[in-house]
C-alpha cells in the first residue's frame, strides 16, 4: 500500500482524472489499456480515482502513469514527472499531514509542483501516437510477418516432398540373367555389390524416418494458476489473443511452430508434448516462447 502525503494525493487525483477523461474520449476501456501496457486493471482504476490504498510505492506509481500516458498518445514521461516521488515539503511519505500541519511545520516552503502546474500541463499536453495508431501499425507488421511465415512454410513443405520422392523413387527394372549353376547364383547374392545395395536401402529407410519426424506435430497444453494475458500463434496464424482467467485450460497443436507470449508467465503451467507441466516464467513478467518439432523442455525452460 502506498503512503502518500497530501501533495502527492492531490497530484494523483488531478492526473488520474485527466487520464480517465482522455481514455473515455478515445472510446477505450480500462481492460484494453491494461492489456496493452501489462498493468492490472485494478491499479489503473486506482490511479484514475486517486485512491492510494491499492497502489504500490510512489516510484512504481510514477512508472504506471508514464506507461498509461504513452498508451493514450500523451507525453507519458512529462506527465509522470508531475507526480513527485519526493514532494520537497520536508516530511516523510509514511504519514499524510493535513494542510494546516504543513503550514505550521514549514510555512515558507511550497510544493515543487502544484495542482495548477498539472492543470497547465493538461491544457497544453503534447500529443504522441495514440494506442489506436500503435495498434494499427502493429497489425500491419503482423500481416507482413504472416506472409513471410507462410512463404517459408510452403518452401519447407515442397522441399520435404521432393526429398521423399527422391528417396522412394523405384529403381529401373532389369531382366535377370539366366543362371545355369544354382550354387553360383546363391554365392552371387552375397557379393560385396549385393551387400552395398542392402546397406544403401537401409540408409534410405533411415532418411525416410528422419524426414517423417520433421513433420511430427507439436502439442502444447496449459493450465492457468492466475489471470494472464496471452497471444498464441500456430503455424503463422493467431489462434488466441486475450486474457485467460485462473483455472482455464487450453491445448494447441501445430506441424511447424507454436509461438506464445504470456503477460504473467508465472501463472501459466505449460506442458510440451505430454511432458511434465512447468511454469512458463516468473510471476508478473512477460515471456516469449517458441516451440518447434525439435524443441525439448530443457531448451525451452532453460
Amino acid at each position: 500500500m502506498a503512503n502518500l502525503n497530501f501533495s502527492q494525493k492531490e497530484q494523483l487525483k488531478e492526473i488520474g482524472a485527466y487520464l480517465r477523461q482522455t481514455r473515455q474520449n478515445q472510446g477505450l476501456s480500462v481492460d484494453q489499456i491494461a492489456t496493452a501496457i501489462y498493468v492490472r486493471p485494478t491499479l489503473l482504476k486506482a490511479i484514475e480515482e486517486g485512491e492510494a490504498k491499492p497502489l504500490p510505492e510512489p516510484v512504481f506509481i510514477q512508472g504506471f502513469i508514464r506507461r498509461y500516458g504513452d498508451a493514450l498518445g500523451i507525453d507519458g514521461i512529462t506527465l509522470s514527472k508531475k507526480f513527485l516521488i519526493d514532494s520537497g515539503l520536508g516530511f516523510s511519505t509514511a504519514e499524510t499531514p493535513e494542510p494546516r500541519e504543513v503550514a505550521k511545520s514549514a510555512p515558507s516552503l511550497k510544493p515543487a509542483i502544484t495542482v495548477d502546474d498539472i492543470r497547465d500541463f493538461i491544457k497544453n499536453a503534447p500529443k504522441t501516437p495514440s494506442l489506436q495508431k500503435i495498434r494499427e501499425s502493429s497489425l500491419a507488421y503482423l500481416s507482413s510477418a504472416y506472409v513471410s511465415y507462410a512463404a517459408v512454410g510452403i518452401v519447407a513443405i515442397f522441399g520435404l516432398i521432393m526429398l521423399a520422392n527422391l528417396i522412394n523413387r523405384p529403381k529401373p527394372a532389369s531382366e535377370p540373367a539366366e543362371v545355369d549353376n544354382p550354387v553360383t547364383a546363391e554365392a552371387s547374392s552375397t557379393t560385396p555389390a549385393a551387400l552395398g545395395a542392402d546397406s544403401l536401402t537401409g540408409g534410405a529407410s533411415e532418411l525416410t524416418n528422419a524426414s517423417s519426424q520433421l513433420g511430427s506435430p507439436i502439442t502444447i497444453a496449459i493450465n492457468l494458476t492466475g489471470n494472464c494475458w496471452m497471444r498464441v500463434i500456430v503455424d503463422g496464424k493467431t489462434q488466441f489473443e486475450g486474457t485467460l482467467t485462473k483455472g482455464a485450460e487450453k491445448t494447441w497443436t501445430a506441424q511447424q511452430e507454436i509461438k506464445i507470449r504470456a503477460g504473467n508467465a508465472g501463472a501459466v503451467l505449460l506442458s510440451l508434448n505430454g511432458a511434465s507441466a512447468r511454469p512458463a516464467g516468473d510471476i508478473d513478467t512477460v515471456k516469449d516462447l517458441t516451440f518447434t518439432p525439435t524443441s525439448t523442455p530443457e531448451e525451452i525452460f532453460l
